[in-house]
């Protein structure tokens, strides 16, 4: 190499990774990468685990209850932490601390009672949901004593505020414990030969132990910043500083339960369908399809402080180079964790799931390349949120999961298990389109009055 050529490779190192705004992603994410490589392996290892000690029955079962609690969950909870990023960087960067605190106020109470409901929504409908799904009599009581777990998935405002802190060490901490408990857990249930109750208790105290952490921390931080100074817990007029919150957090929340339902929808559906054996085997499909994609996702939650903080401070030019240069790098990230699933899936489910696991190599290969489409586009919705968009974003996402249970329940019948690859590969090539058409329009209303 040149002494030029090297002087340029290290200016451009340094301007690359400097702690501009993309070095704060960069960094932001490798935190946050850590965080998820642990909690992929452990996950993984839970799952290895479940299936050889519940069989691939037994196995698709747990699947099923995670996944109808998980989709109760997502529906009656608000993802408050949009609202906490959109609102409180603005009042953060202007140092209005008592608007700070109604904001996390009012976001908490959508928590809390999103959580309530949940639950009780959850236990009451094991009642319908579970003949619809041909689950067995015991089933159904374990069910029911495991939507208690959604007590804990208050969770929204304090991932809003690690964010908002830029605290995304406590954020990985938090999804290594869940998993390290499911995989102690899942180990001491292997050896000592206990079945699915003893699964469901595991996967329900990884849940609230996680739960519990993403609290603590973000209080933690909260009071360290000395932002309780003055803080009261009346509710009244905490929502007179953010006009248009309530129209905002419901956009929101409609636009991530329909991306969090369709995540899943699939083993519900195919388990209903096929039985729950296949719902087993796709579990095992989307968790090494997200254990490859983790990488490039971790680029997601890190980019909203940067997106906010430059809508904010009106830095257009700035916004548009760091959307370029983060999807350059999700691309690059998603042609390496294509190539791992193409060459090394076969091994790698059998490796979890056993040789009846090698069925599911190409809807592995689906799944994967599904994640990977929306992770290169990954900065256009945050940036539709942060703009005060988010009913564009909710259009492009219910497009999408109409589109994914459409081709689920159409070709499920004909081609199996196939079918939640097809759909999720459908579904993501739809959002993409719909999600970058708005975002496009916004840069060139702003160039046009700049």
């Amino acid at each position: 190499m040149t002494e030029k050529s090297a002087r340029g490779a290290a200016q451009w190192r340094s301007k690359m990774f400097s702690s501009g705004p993309l070095g704060r992603l960069l960094g932001n994410s490798a935190i946050l990468l850590g965080g998820k490589f642990m909690q992929g392996l452990f996950s993984l290892g839970s799952t290895a685990l479940a299936v050889r000690a519940l069989g691939a029955e037994g196995f698709g079962l747990l699947v099923m209850v995670h996944a109808y609690t998980a989709i109760v969950g997502e529906v009656a909870k608000f993802q408050s932490w949009q609202a906490v990023l959109r609102y409180g960087m603005p009042a953060l960067e202007e140092g209005r601390v008592e608007d700070l605190q109604k904001l996390v106020k009012f976001t908490g109470a959508l928590d809390v009672a999103s959580a309530v409901l949940a639950t009780a929504v959850s236990a009451l409908g094991v009642l319908l949901i579970a003949p619809l799904l041909h689950w067995p009599e015991g089933v159904r009581p374990l069910a029911m004593g495991y939507s208690l777990s959604l007590l804990f998935i208050a969770t929204a405002t304090p991932l809003g505020l690690l964010r908002l802190f830029d605290r995304f060490d406590i954020m990985a901490m938090q999804q290594s414990v869940e998993a390290l408990v499911r995989l102690i857990g899942a180990a001491a249930a292997f050896f000592l030969g206990w079945g699915l109750p003893a699964f469901l208790i595991i996967w329900f105290c990884a849940r609230v132990v996680a739960g519990i952490v993403l609290v603590t921390g973000a209080a933690f931080e909260y009071r360290r910043r000395d932002l309780m100074k003055g803080m009261n817990w009346t509710l009244r007029g905490i929502r007179k500083p953010f006009p248009g919150i309530w129209r905002f957090v419901l956009a929101t929340n409609f636009t991530t339960t329909a991306a969090a339902t369709t995540n899943h929808l699939g083993p519900l559906v195919i388990g209903g369908l096929a039985g729950p054996a296949a719902a087993g085997l796709l579990r095992i499909a989307e968790r090494l399809a997200e254990a490859v994609a983790k990488p490039t996702k971790m680029l997601i939650p890190a980019i909203y402080p940067e997106i906010a903080r430059m809508v904010v401070r009106a830095e257009l030019g700035e916004l548009k180079r760091l959307l370029l240069r983060s999807a350059g790098f999700a691309f690059a990230g998603a042609v390496v964790a294509m190539t791992v699933l193409v060459l090394f899936g076969p091994f790698l489910l059998r490796l979890i799931g056993g040789e009846n696991a090698v069925t599911a190599h190409l809807v592995l290969v689906l799944l994967g390349l599904a994640a990977l489409t929306l992770l290169v586009a990954f900065s256009v919705e945050p940036t539709l949120i942060t703009i005060g968009r988010p009913g564009a974003a909710l259009v492009a996402q219910l497009l999408g999961f109409a589109v994914y249970v459409a081709t689920l329940f159409a070709l499920t019948p004909t081609i199996g298990l196939l079918a939640a690859g097809v759909a999720a590969l459908a579904s993501a090539v739809v959002i993409v389109a719909a999600r970058f058409l708005p975002v496009a329009r916004w840069f060139r209303e702003q160039e046009r009055r700049g």
